[in-house]
């Protein structure tokens, strides 16, 4: 490619299909390259109009940037339609969703080669506020907290309320916050529900200490296992601390 170059954007529409669900859903396919060749990136679902986009350029590469049906669903179409134009391409096999084999009477060579079998892609449903479902007892709550400050020992401080109450974190990623370059948003996975008591009692905790807390919502976990909860930290243990405190208000001791 000699340039000048430019990025075309083609749009197609299909069914992404993800865990025995079916999505209609529009993907952009890039076409990347100059007025002689060019790159086709995520070939998705109808590869017609994506040759209408690449013209009478030569298609050097067909890349697919992860292995989803709708990304990957006209790449083998798109190749075979192009013909003696695709170039650069000097593999002899190439990855596919099952199904597309059948479609395009291809030979299929090996199945389920992911070396991680239990691999999965999670989505979020984003919606109003509304009322958490009840507890299930493997339950998650995700979060986005906010530090109160850009200081050594601040991050510490935030998990603190999560492990005094024993609540366990399955995830935890930083993001960089737009207002205040150089300090950091943290997007939170907590082992549990807000109905339980050392739940909200680390979000009462974190409401206490921190600028930001966004509740996005509690919800059953994908693993159906049950949640540990350490000695001391079961809804049963709060009771039982309050009545005590409460004693002590009125003068009652154990």
């Amino acid at each position: 490619m000699g340039g000048p170059f430019r990025v075309d954007k083609v749009v197609t529409s299909g069914v992404f299909s993800l865990d025995g669900q079916d999505f209609a859903v529009d993907n952009n396919i890039w076409l990347v390259g100059d007025d002689d060749e060019v790159v086709v990136v995520d070939a998705a679902h109808d590869h017609r109009p994506i040759l209408a986009g690449v013209g009478a350029r030569v298609v050097r590469a067909v890349v697919c940037t992860h292995g989803h049906n709708d990304h990957v669903n006209a790449a083998a179409a798109l190749a075979i339609a192009s013909g003696d134009s695709v170039q650069g391409i000097p593999a002899e096999a190439a990855l596919a969703p099952p199904g597309l084999a059948a479609r395009l009477g291809l030979t299929v060579l090996a199945e389920r080669i992911a070396d991680i079998e239990h691999a999965a892609t999670r989505f979020v449903r984003i919606g109003r506020p509304e009322a958490v479902p009840a507890p299930t007892g493997h339950d998650k709550t995700t979060l986005s907290v906010h530090l109160p400050t850009d200081r050594a020992g601040a991050l510490l401080e935030m998990l603190e309320q999560f492990s005094a109450r024993g609540v366990n974190l399955s995830r935890i990623e930083s993001r960089p916050r737009a207002d205040r370059p150089g300090e950091y948003s943290f997007s939170i996975d907590a082992m549990g529900h807000i109905a339980e008591r050392r739940v909200a009692e680390a979000l009462i905790g974190l409401k206490r200490t921190c600028p930001l807390v966004v509740f996005l919502g509690s919800y059953p976990a994908a693993d159906p296992t049950p949640t540990p909860v350490a000695p001391g930290t079961a809804d049963t243990a709060f009771v039982d601390a309050e009545k005590w405190v409460a004693g002590l208000v009125d003068g009652i001791s154990d």
